[in-house]
C-alpha cells in the first residue's frame, strides 16, 4: 500500500510537505503541489486523513466534509477540493473534519449518531444518493457539491457540466469538425450515477444532434492500455474522427502521447479540448473548459454559513463554462 512517505520520496520533498498539501494548512508552491498531485495519481496513493486542522478561534462549530475515497477516485482532483474547502473554512474561523470512508453513507450515519451539531459539505453526489434523506431528516446545515435527482429543498452548487459538454461540441463544430469523440470518466462514475459524468455526456450528445455532427463517447479507465482501447473504439465508430473532447484529467497526458505515437499531430490532424479542473490544466496546457474548483468551494462554504445564519433559501447554483484557447483546436482543412 502506497504511503505518504512514498509520495514524498517520489517528489523529493519532506512528508510534512505532502501533508500540508493534503490539508491546506500551509501554503505550498504551485509547482510542488502539481508534482505531489501527479505522484499521488501515478502511485495510486489514497488519502486516509480523518481530520484537517483549522483555526476555530471564533468558536464556530466545525465543518464536516463528506468526501468518499473510492478505488475510482481521482485523488489529485480530490486533493484540490479538500485544500480549497479547508482554506475557505479557515477564513470563516471554522475547523474542518474530513470523512473519507468509501461507503459515504456510513460516515454520515456515524456523524449523526455521534450527535454532530456543525454544518456539512457533501461531495461525490450520486443521482439517487443515500445520504440525501439522512441529511434532510437531520436538519443539519448542508451543501452538496453536485446535484442529486431529488434536489428540491436542498442547497447545491456545481459546475454546469451539461452546458460544458454542449459548449465543447459547439466550439469544435464551429471549426468544421463533423466527427467528434468524447473520452469520458472511468466506468464506475457512470455506474454509480455521478451527476457530473452523466450530465456532461447528455450535453455532448444533445449538442451533437443539434449541430448535425456525429458524436461518439467511451468511458476510459486509468492506464495507457485503456487509453489505447478507448481511442480504438472511437476511431472504429468514427473513421473520419478529427476532434477529441477529454473529460478525464488523469488520461489526458496519455491521450496526447498516444496520438503522437499514432503519427497524429495536435491540432493539425486532431483537435483536442479538455474539460478539467483549472489547476490540472497548468501541467498540460491544452484548449480547455476549466472547472473552477476554488470558486465552487468558496460558494459552498458561504452557502453553509448563510444557512447557519438563516439568511438564505434552498437553491441550486451552477457555474457556467468558458473556453480558454491554448492552440490545440483548429479549423478543419477539407481535402
Amino acid at each position: 500500500m502506497t504511503t505518504i512517505g512514498d509520495v514524498a520520496r517520489d517528489v523529493g520533498v519532506a512528508p510534512s510537505t505532502v501533508s500540508y498539501a493534503l490539508s491546506g494548512k500551509r501554503p505550498i508552491s504551485r509547482m510542488t503541489r502539481l508534482r505531489i498531485e501527479e505522484s499521488m495519481r501515478r502511485l495510486g496513493y489514497r488519502p486516509r486523513v480523518r481530520s484537517v486542522p483549522g483555526s476555530c478561534g471564533s468558536g464556530a462549530d466545525p465543518l464536516a466534509l463528506f468526501a468518499p475515497v473510492r478505488s475510482d477516485t481521482d485523488h489529485a482532483v480530490l486533493l484540490q477540493f479538500i485544500a480549497a474547502i479547508g482554506e475557505a473554512a479557515r477564513s470563516q474561523g471554522r475547523g474542518l473534519l474530513l470523512f473519507s470512508d468509501e461507503h459515504g453513507f456510513a460516515d454520515v450515519e456515524r456523524a449523526l449518531t455521534g450527535q454532530f451539531s456543525g454544518a456539512a459539505i457533501v461531495m461525490d453526489v450520486e443521482a439517487a444518493d443515500r445520504r440525501v434523506p439522512m441529511l434532510r431528516a437531520s436538519r443539519i446545515p448542508t451543501v452538496f457539491i453536485g446535484v442529486p435527482d431529488q434536489a428540491d429543498g436542498l442547497y447545491c452548487v456545481d459546475f454546469n457540466f451539461e452546458l460544458a459538454g454542449s459548449c465543447a461540441v459547439s466550439h469544435l463544430a464551429g471549426l468544421g469538425h463533423r466527427e467528434i469523440g468524447l473520452i469520458g470518466s472511468p466506468r464506475p462514475a457512470y455506474k454509480r450515477g455521478l451527476g457530473y459524468a452523466r450530465r456532461l455526456v447528455q450535453g455532448f450528445e444533445k449538442s451533437a444532434r443539434q449541430v448535425g455532427a456525429h458524436g461518439c463517447w467511451a468511458p476510459c479507465e486509468p492506464g495507457r492500455d485503456e487509453v489505447r482501447r478507448c481511442l480504438d473504439a472511437l476511431t472504429a465508430r468514427l473513421p473520419n474522427l478529427t476532434a477529441l473532447i477529454v473529460h478525464n484529467e488523469a488520461a489526458l497526458p496519455m491521450v496526447l502521447s498516444e496520438l503522437s505515437d499514432r503519427g497524429l499531430r495536435v491540432p493539425q490532424d486532431m483537435s483536442v479540448l479538455a474539460i478539467a479542473p483549472q489547476r490540472s490544466m497548468e501541467a498540460t496546457p491544452v484548449t480547455s473548459i476549466a472547472i473552477p474548483v476554488r470558486q465552487i468551494c468558496r460558494i459552498a462554504v458561504a452557502m453553509v454559513t448563510d444557512q447557519v445564519e438563516a439568511s438564505s433559501d434552498p437553491e441550486t447554483r451552477l457555474l457556467g463554462p468558458r473556453i480558454a484557447d491554448h492552440g490545440t483546436t483548429r479549423r478543419v482543412v477539407r481535402r
